[in-house]
């Protein structure tokens, strides 16, 4: 008997996918479903319970759970020794507003730990605003000051990684050191990735638990020429990774390996 494989989609942060779910039915052949009754595997989309579904998943739960929080993936980079900007989890706020005065060698950033989309990202200085919605630990980084700030980001699908390509701001655009599509920046293809940024990216992905599914590397290139990985993301729980932006043939791509590293695996289930 064939597995039975399914999008599980439910939940109250369905809402935030828009028209994902059907997007990815479209790019698997999976059907979607709100339950992971019965069902033998499954791609997680937008998930309301505090464990994982009872069949496995296609991008792993636990994988999920580091690409959705900033500060486990903190962790797991040291662990693994991924470069990335000097990073520190502080515990107090009273200890995040101090530490600019204790570290005057570079400017520092107070990073909102969930989401995407560099929301809620601050530079610590008299005017940061630390609320009753932060929770510590706190998520401090250093600031990479680049002259023309951009993002480069590494997709990984099935074991392969593919599709750099770069986050900038058009002329016309307000400059920001989050450099973010919802902030006004649009996705560029750039050529062939650097060896050190492709050794860099798999290194961040597999630590993560995302290179053998689905995941996303984001990296900038220091002006001194290192290369640092900023975070990862993938799908699932309350967020997902942007298909359409702007570069069809990576798109075109992405859909490909994707449907094919799913239903690979559904057929390993079986």
């Amino acid at each position: 008997m064939a597995p039975k494989a399914a999008i599980i989609h439910r939940g109250p942060s369905r809402s935030v996918f828009g028209d994902h779910a059907a997007y990815m039915s479209r790019v698997t052949g999976l059907p979607v479903v709100e339950s992971d009754e019965g069902l033998d595997f499954a791609y997680l989309l937008a998930w309301d319970k505090a464990t994982a579904p009872a069949c496995p998943t296609f991008v792993p739960y636990k994988a999920i759970l580091l690409a959705h929080d900033k500060r486990s993936q903190a962790t797991v980079f040291g662990a693994a020794g991924v470069p990335v900007p000097e990073t520190h989890l502080v515990d107090t706020a009273d200890a995040v507003r101090a530490f600019p005065a204790r570290h005057p060698e570079q400017r520092w950033v107070l990073k909102w730990p969930l989401g995407c989309g560099a929301m809620g990202h601050q530079l610590i200085g008299p005017e940061t605003a630390i609320t009753q919605l932060w929770m510590p630990p706190f998520l401090v980084q250093e600031l990479v000051e680049l002259e023309t700030p951009v993002v480069y980001r590494l997709f990984g699908v099935g074991g392969a990684t593919f599709g750099w390509s770069v986050r900038k701001f058009g002329p016309e655009a307000p400059r920001s050191p989050w450099v973010a599509v919802a902030r006004g920046a649009h996705f560029e293809r750039v050529g062939e990735a650097p060896a050190e940024a492709v050794a860099q990216g798999r290194r961040a992905l597999a630590a993560t638990g995302l290179l053998d599914s689905f995941g996303c590397a984001d990296l900038l290139q220091r002006p001194e020429g290192e290369w640092v990985v900023l975070e990862v993301n993938t799908d699932g729980i309350s967020e997902f990774s942007l298909r359409e932006f702007g570069i069809p043939e990576i798109t075109n791509e992405l859909n490909a390996r994707m449907g094919s590293a799913v239903q690979a695996a559904v057929n390993r289930i079986g």
